[in-house]
């Protein structure tokens, strides 16, 4: 276990002379220089995220992460520090400082840390991580706003490649975390400043677009859906009073017969739906409009239908009960001969296009939330953790939504399906060089063709497979690579796969690279037979005619 080092100590731990032509400084206040641009960001991303609702797990998730940034930032000082001890006190000074120069270089370490012991350098590999998830939790929070614009898609995509490269680099350091006091590891590890730094300025510039443009364009989609609301709230209403007045007709009718009754019925059944839509619309608005929940948007697929559905659905059976109520009552009041069959056609006309119409809406409600559930897009493993989606409810709705499916686009237009953008191999003509319009008849010429094509696929294959085995071997598996699909027509070629080159490595190591003779690694590579390592490193000489770098 690595104990606590004080201040006093720090310049009987390492040897200076390896790291002062290194430009620890210039390299570490460029990364803090950059944490903070990022974390500035971070805070106007979190004022502009207040005008949206369902937005306090986000504003957790963005506090979460300044934190996380501020302790990175101290683990890589405390490395920067044992390289170049002078930055602790040229940052002391800077952090006390009563008067600054703007344009001055500025390290953003707080007073608090100059006032403790110096920390133990195995807090880098546990900041790190942290600041992986908090990039994790921040991409999860990010998609349960909703609003599927491409800024979003672009800036959860570059946090969660963010928090995978971060695991990764965790990863190194874990292995090594018994010689985080050494130089060489402390130079190596120093160097993931300058790839942080590319990776802040992305996210930072992911964010700034995601600001300007995706949160209006996700506030505006909330305050129209809530509008949408208000308005079949206001409907709702004003129709639950037209059927309480027509429902005094048939209470005050006598003598009451059994028809009426039956139409009373049906006009109790349209003032309870439409009573029930108007609750359900103020149930949908203070669900939209709500700070926080504790529940995440991936609701069960029941539960959101309740909430974003079922307001239309009841308003339109609603309308339903309360014409049938009025055929019922036009036959069983004594009105005139012609009154009755001119209230069911008219009836019949204006209720198949209100059914279709409902038909439609279960159809897209249905097929909208299985495509979202399903979407891999904006999805990741992390927010497996988030759904309550059960089984029987995604084969319910599929079942339902290939039903409406079928019977709707058997009305009119043919339903589309993925199989409409596969090109047909019998319909392709392969047509012979030289003479375009003469079809290719050759079995011969066909056979060398579809042989060819499968070596090729084959010869793909086989690096691709080699590049997902090594990628797992050394524990970068950062992007998944998709499997080739199967061909739709097999061919037997008797092909053989092409063998991979197999790296054999020595238990012991060779020899040892000097850093102050060589300078810092920039860059590796094996031979491919595996038995030559080429090293690319470069240091800093001092001449009669200034600094020249030298590289070997």
């Amino acid at each position: 276990m690595e104990e606590k080092q004080p201040i006093s100590e720090l310049s009987r731990s390492f040897d200076y002379s390896q790291t002062h032509d290194d430009g620890i400084k210039e390299s570490f206040l460029k990364f803090s220089a950059k944490m903070n641009e990022l974390d500035k960001q971070l805070g106007r991303f979190s004022n502009d995220c207040l005008q949206l609702g369902r937005v306090a797990g986000l504003l957790s998730a963005i506090k979460i992460t300044r934190e996380m940034l501020g302790r990175t930032r101290e683990a890589f000082f405390r490395n920067a520090i044992a390289l170049h001890p002078e930055l602790f006190e040229l940052a002391r000074q800077d952090c006390t400082a009563k008067s600054r120069d703007p344009n001055g270089q500025r390290y953003f370490i707080p007073p608090e840390y100059f006032h403790d012991r110096l920390p133990p350098f195995r807090i880098l590999p546990i900041a790190l991580e942290e600041l992986a998830q908090s990039f994790n939790r921040l991409h999860v929070r990010i998609d349960q706003i909703g609003g599927f614009t491409h800024e979003a898609l672009s800036l959860k995509s570059l946090l969660l490649s963010l928090g995978c490269d971060l695991m990764y680099r965790v990863s190194y350091i874990r292995v090594h975390s018994d010689r985080l006091n050494t130089p060489s590891i402390q130079h190596y590890v120093h160097q993931f400043t300058d790839l942080l730094v590319t990776d802040f300025e992305k996210v930072q510039a992911a964010f700034e677009e995601f600001t300007a443009i995706g949160i209006p364009a996700i506030s505006h989609e909330q305050q129209r859906s809530s509008q949408n609301l208000a308005s079949i709230l206001t409907a709702a209403t004003f129709f639950s009073s037209v059927t309480a007045t027509t429902l005094q007709m048939s209470v005050g009718t006598n003598p009451p017969s059994g028809t009426l009754h039956v139409a009373s019925m049906l006009w109790f059944a349209s003032l309870v739906f439409s009573v029930g839509a108007a609750l359900n619309c103020l149930l949908a608005m203070a669900w939209k409009e709500a700070r926080s929940y504790p529940w995440g948007t991936l609701l069960p697929l029941w539960v959101i239908m309740l909430i974003n559905g079922s307001q239309l659905l009841f308003l339109g059976a609603s309308i339903v009960m309360f014409s049938a109520g009025l055929v019922v009552y036009a036959y069983s009041s004594g009105q005139a001969l012609y009154t009755p069959y001119v209230t069911v056609a008219v009836t019949a006309a204006t209720s198949f296009g209100l059914i279709v119409i409902l038909i439609w809406m279960i159809y897209m409600i249905c097929v909208s939330l299985v495509l979202r559930q399903q979407a891999g897009v904006t999805k990741s493993s992390r927010e497996s953790i988030y759904s309550g989606v059960s089984g029987a409810s995604s084969i319910l709705s599929n079942r339902i939504s290939g039903t409406l499916s079928n019977i709707l686009f058997s009305f009119g237009r043919r339903r589309y399906t993925d199989k409409d953008d596969i090109e047909k191999v019998e319909e392709r003509g392969i047509t012979v060089e030289g003479s375009p319009t003469r079809e290719e008849t050759s079995p011969r010429r066909l056979k060398a063709k579809l042989r060819e094509t499968v070596k090729n696929a084959s010869t793909m294959g086989t690096a691709v497979s080699a590049f997902i085995s090594a990628g797992h071997r050394y524990g970068r598996n950062i992007w998944k690579v998709p499997t080739a699909p199967k061909n739709r027509f097999h061919i037997d070629t008797n092909i053989p796969s092409i063998p991979t080159t197999q790296l054999n490595l020595p238990l012991q190591p060779v020899m040892t690279i000097e850093l102050a003779r060589y300078g810092t690694v920039h860059d590796i590579a094996y031979s491919e037979d595996g038995r030559w390592l080429a090293v690319l490193a470069q240091r800093r000489v001092h001449t009669s005619h200034g600094q020249r770098y030298m590289t070997r």
